[in-house]
């Protein structure tokens, strides 16, 4: 599970202009590619200081966060679909009450920018970077590390990514 430091916007309107650039594509892509080579510079930041490091870069806190939770999903899943295994199409989050819910992962603007650079990012330091961060690539690694068989892995069902977050500290509506 990936944990999300809580720290919100200061304002509404911090959050209305946060959300207004998760919206432009563009914009995230050229995040996408800051951040894999923050990646490629930094391989050992932990969420928060990655968060922190993308926020020193002059890239705002939420979009920062949503950033580190979500594509970490999107380069994970090829590492993980080329060893056979379904990664899933969704994700789970707490809502505001506490409950699990899930949502699809193409609904998260980074998510669908990060998946749009897949092709351009791999192969480069930071795409494996940040690919190995995903909790189900995290899994599969040490799984087969301790010496269990790819053929029995490949007949595994992989569960949604978990972010322990409530949907408030990422963004989520």
């Amino acid at each position: 599970m990936r944990r999300i430091r809580r720290q919100r916007s200061s304002s509404k309107q911090d959050t209305a202009a946060s959300v207004q650039a998760l919206e432009d594509n563009e914009y995230l892509r050229r995040l996408v590619s800051q951040m894999a080579d923050l990646a490629a510079r930094s391989p050992d930041l932990q969420d928060i200081a990655f968060e922190d490091a993308l926020v020193a870069e002059g890239i705002d806190r939420l979009v920062a966060r949503r950033l580190v939770a979500f594509v970490p999903m999107a380069f994970g899943e090829v590492l993980v679909a080329g060893l056979g295994l379904q990664p899933g199409t969704e994700f789970m989050f707490r809502d505001e009450s506490g409950r699990w819910r899930s949502k699809p992962l193409r609904t998260v603007p980074e998510y669908v920018a990060a998946e749009s650079l897949i092709s351009t990012l791999a192969g480069t330091p930071g795409f494996r970077v940040l690919a190995i961060r995903d909790s189900r690539v995290a899994l599969v690694n040490k799984v087969l590390s301790e010496g269990e068989s790819l053929d029995s892995v490949k007949s595994w069902r992989l569960t949604p990514p978990a972010l322990v977050a409530d949907e408030a500290d990422l963004g989520i509506s």
